[in-house]
């Protein structure tokens, strides 16, 4: 169970010890509205949105060949090269989830 605020962030009024947030959303119209136009756009059934778009892939392409010439230029360990890219694409892939 969450805390309730002491202070509603939409308005800055202090709620009274018996009242909670949602209390104080349904009295006042203001501040659901406020509320409303700032809690994101999703239903609890809606597919996570992924923020993966092709500028994420192209910047990922540009740091694994970057990766892979100084693996194979600079190191010369191919292998080396191999897990750091695969390092990266993970990465990538789990960061754009969030």
């Amino acid at each position: 169970m969450k805390p309730s605020p002491d202070y509603c962030p939409f308005c800055g009024a202090r709620l009274r010890d018996d009242e909670s947030l949602e209390h104080h959303l349904d009295d006042r119209d203001e501040c659901r509205e406020r509320f409303d136009a700032w809690r994101p756009e999703r239903t609890p059934s809606s597919e996570p949105r992924s923020g993966f778009t092709p500028l994420h892939g192209l910047l990922l392409a540009v740091i694994v060949l970057a990766v892979m010439g100084y693996s194979l230029l600079i190191v010369q360990q191919i292998l080396l090269g191999l897990l750091a890219s695969s390092i990266v694409v993970v990465a990538f892939v789990v960061g754009s989830r969030y």
